[in-house]
């Protein structure tokens, strides 16, 4: 009778001993070096776009906070400063260095975009012919802490300048007044738009992103 032969293993451990995984302990460093830069590229996006959709919230609330604010002060003499602090507390959560310019214009409609010439002027534009009328405030407006010092926010004296930064849409010209066959347009509309600048944490897509909001109200009628 011949011999039976048996062949024993240990666990876990395949007939052949190691040979099969030879050559395979460099393929782990070969899948992290490949994957790794996009496991990074992913979280960094997930934290610069949170950010950057935090801000853009944040700048829709500056916008309608400075509408609802102008609906309110109609063509009260410091309507401008007021609509600027209402725009300053509403966007809170961002620094305030972040707000390039805040643009109050007349509108002719809810829909109304700022005029380009707005968006290009420092000051502001009082186009008597074409009907655009609209203040500018940079970061310098923004930064003043008083109404009266050291630019007079609420008077609107002859040509308009950079002391009198609200002459060139002057609040005190702003039609209030319920309609009526004498008003038929009813109240003006006022637009409001915020323009900040976003900047990016990694700078994996840059150092900084422009965004902007607009918001139009039509002011709160009064009698005569």
């Amino acid at each position: 009778m011949g011999k039976s032969s048996t062949q024993t293993r240990t666990s876990g451990q395949p007939l052949g001993g190691q040979a099969r995984f030879q050559g395979d302990a460099g393929s782990v460093i070969a899948e992290a070096a490949l994957l790794t830069p996009l496991f990074i590229t992913l979280l960094f996006g997930v934290l610069e776009f949170g950010g950057a959709f935090r801000d853009y919230l944040t700048l829709g609330n500056g916008s309608l906070g400075g509408t609802r604010q102008a609906a309110i002060q109609g063509n009260a003499a410091d309507a401008d400063w007021n609509i600027i602090q209402a725009v300053k507390k509403s966007v809170a959560a961002m620094p305030l260095n972040e707000i390039n310019k805040v643009v109050i214009f007349k509108a002719s409609g809810p829909t109304t975009a700022v005029p380009t010439s707005c968006l290009a002027a420092i000051q502001g534009v009082k186009d008597t012919v074409n009907g655009i009328y609209c203040n500018v405030y940079g970061p310098t407006e923004l930064a003043v802490t008083s109404a009266t010092v050291p630019v007079t926010w609420n008077t609107c004296p002859g040509p308009p300048s950079q002391t009198y930064p609200a002459s060139y849409y002057c609040p005190t010209t702003r039609n209030v007044l319920a309609p009526s066959t004498a008003n038929p347009n009813g109240p003006d509309y006022v637009g409001v738009y915020v323009e900040i600048t976003h900047p990016w944490i990694t700078g994996l897509f840059g150092s900084s992103i422009k965004m902007s909001d607009t918001s139009v109200t039509r002011l709160e009628p009064q009698k005569l």
